[in-house]
């Protein structure tokens, strides 16, 4: 079991963005295929379902995960149109590549949340990387490396 996990791990090995790293120098603890996107808070923040590993035990998982490296627009306040368009980006995003989402986990933010890298198994492409492209990161350069409370 410990190979199969290793194997993983190796397989999904973190992707730096052009700008900065988004793993914030983070390693990555473990990955799951996505099942499910059950609620998108905004564009950095969604619940999702997961099929834990290894996958022939079947146990699934509900969590929230904040995007790492990546700080979208808030929905509320003087942000809410840019908020909304990064929601509307992800969401898109998240919908075409809903057969082939793999979570990534780099440990917690100081909310609590999951701080997660989203791939597409299909492309490699990774949403945190896909909105700071289409300019949905309100940090320029510096990445969100999950804060302290």
């Amino acid at each position: 079991m410990i190979k199969y996990i290793l194997s993983v791990m190796i397989l999904l090995s973190p992707v730096t963005g052009d700008a900065y790293d988004i793993t914030c120098g983070k390693k990555l603890k473990a990955s799951a295929k996505i099942l499910s996107v059950d609620r998108i808070l905004d564009g950095d923040t969604s619940d999702v379902t997961i099929l834990m590993t290894p996958e022939q035990f079947g146990v699934k998982q509900m969590f929230r995960y904040r995007l790492l490296g990546n700080d979208t627009p808030e929905k509320v306040g003087k942000s809410k149109p840019e908020g909304l368009k990064a929601t509307a980006a992800a969401t898109k995003w998240l919908t075409i590549n809903k057969d082939y989402l793999v979570a990534e986990f780099y440990g917690t933010g100081k909310f609590g949340r999951a701080l997660t890298i989203i791939r597409s198994s299909k492309t490699k492409e990774t949403l945190n990387e896909f909105l700071i492209k289409e300019g949905h990161h309100t940090r320029g350069t510096e990445a969100y490396c999950g804060g302290k409370r």
